[in-house]
Formats: structure tokens, sequence, C-alpha cells
């Protein structure tokens, strides 16, 4: 799947930095039609994370499955992901460790 490598080794330290917090609509061609995250947060990072939620809810139907929301969390990234009218609306979220 496109969302586990999202965030590569490589990534890791530049994507901790900016972990943005709130969520963006997109419509059917991962257009940005809405969004509550902050401007500084990257928009290739969006598009990236975008295409591979529409990738995700595009290969459901052709396992027979009916997935309308969907979950992935990183260790410092919680991203949620709902399935409205050929688009999505994606919230993001980073993660607090909670030491055991």
């Amino acid at each position: 799947m496109g969302l586990l490598n999202l965030f590569s080794r490589s990534h890791a330290a530049a994507a901790q930095s900016l972990i943005p917090s709130g969520s963006f609509t997109v419509d059917d061609s991962g257009h940005i039609i809405s969004t509550t995250l902050p401007r500084n947060t990257p928009e290739a990072l969006l598009q990236q994370i975008a295409q591979a939620v529409l990738s995700t809810f595009s290969t459901v139907p052709q396992e027979q499955l009916q997935v309308a929301e969907f979950t992935v969390t990183f260790n410092s990234l919680k991203i949620t992901a709902r399935a409205i009218r050929g688009g999505a609306m994606i919230f993001l979220a980073p993660r607090t460790h909670n030491p055991r």
C-alpha cells in the first residue's frame, strides 16, 4: 500500500518537525477542496497522502470489501480517511507517545 511508504526513514526527521494537525477534503482526482491544516503544511505531502488514500479506496471494490473508513497509525502521525462521493475526507493528527 502506498500509505505505508509515505514516510520513509530518509524523511522521518523532516516529517517529525512538520507533523500537521487538522483535516482536508479532496475530490476524486485528488485536488484539495477544503482544509483546516496550517498554511505551512507542505502541499506535496498532502498530495501524496491524498493519492495514497484514493488509491486505497479505489482498490477496495476489486477485493469485494465495503470500506468507508480506515486508519493508519505511524510512530508520530495518525491518518484517518473517510470515503465521500468519489473523494475523501482525510484527518491528520500527531500521535503522543504514552510510556508504559
